[in-house]
């Protein structure tokens, strides 16, 4: 779920930078066309959080401009913002004409939608036709600095992106690509378990205390390693009271939300997370959206941040190599 800012480009510009590694291992290999991803930083409630969201750079059709997009597989679909876009193609009008009017919505935050005819989005190789479009919604991005080597953030690229591939995120370099099958390098070095797909999005098994709970995993969700609602949160907390909370931003609507460290491990198959903070929030997208999943909740980067993952989108599995080296 996309929970940051999109005017909040900014932090990520003066620290971002692209790691190599050596060219030692089949992973280096050019037939994987990895492709760079960048952290943007965000000040929430007077915290700082170095790694708030994932960026990554994006085409649109063959325009030639920087453009990135927040990446969030917790969003079914890859969502363009109409004010930051529009000017690529003269103006809002003339962007409107590429909308299938018949799929006007409108939004939780009462913003319209439409599904798009003739916008091409490229990440890698991979190349999604048909995407979402948020009306009037973003910041205008002025006809003189459409080419400029200044990035655009125009959306955010969602789980449709990964429908039947094989998306590795290689965290400690800050790379992905995506596969159509997944070989023998990778099955060698990862270890699965069972997920499960819904709508497009990944669903893990996290268990605590001898009993498991489903959470989708969520790139989208960078502030958060797992975010529930109460009861749950409860569950896995324990009596305790929370020791932490944040005003934060969705879609332009604020919500509150509370967190504590867990005391309990927490295993995906055999491997032990991480620990850090569990929050909780009664907003009711986010109520809605686990009910309507059938999960807990979502579970963010930060368990991950240490390794490299593959997620098969095929066969519903979510793996972790043993060593990231």
């Amino acid at each position: 779920m996309n929970r940051t800012c999109p005017l909040l480009l900014l932090t990520f510009l003066c620290c971002f930078f692209r790691s190599t590694g050596q060219q030692t291992n089949p992973a280096n290999d050019g037939k994987y066309n990895w492709f760079t991803f960048y952290w943007e930083g965000n000040t929430v409630a007077g915290q700082h959080f170095d790694k708030a969201a994932i960026l990554i750079p994006v085409q649109m059709n063959d325009f030639k401009g920087y453009n990135l997009a927040q990446f969030d597989l917790g969003s079914n679909a890859t969502i363009l913002y109409g004010n930051t876009i529009k000017n690529y193609f003269g103006s809002r009008d003339s962007l409107l004409t590429l909308m299938d009017t018949t799929t006007k919505q409108t939004n939780g935050s009462g913003t319209v939608t439409y599904r798009t005819n003739g916008i091409n989005i490229t990440v890698g190789k991979t190349v999604l036709h048909q995407v979402t479009l948020l009306d009037e919604y973003g910041d205008d991005t002025p006809k003189d600095s459409l080419y400029t080597a200044t990035p655009k953030l125009i959306g955010t690229v969602g789980a449709d992106i990964t429908a039947d591939k094989i998306l590795i995120i290689d965290y400690p370099r800050q790379r992905m690509c995506l596969l159509d099958t997944l070989d023998s390098y990778w099955t060698a070095r990862a270890t699965f378990v069972e997920a499960r797909l819904q709508n497009n999005r990944i669903h893990i098994p996290l268990t605590v205390n001898g009993q498991t709970y489903w959470f989708l995993f969520d790139t989208g969700a960078s502030l958060f390693p797992l975010s529930t609602d109460q009861p749950t949160w409860t569950k896995l907390i324990g009596p305790a009271r929370p020791t932490d909370s944040l005003l934060v931003d969705n879609w332009g609507k604020k919500t509150m939300v509370y967190g504590a460290t867990d005391k309990q491990d927490i295993f995906l198959g055999s491997r032990k997370l991480t620990k850090g903070k569990v929050w909780y929030s009664s907003f009711k997208p986010w109520l809605d959206l686990y009910q309507q999943a059938e999960v807990s909740g979502t579970a963010g980067n930060a368990f991950f941040g240490k390794d490299v993952i593959v997620i098969d989108f095929k066969h519903h599995q979510f793996g972790i190599v043993q060593s990231a080296k």
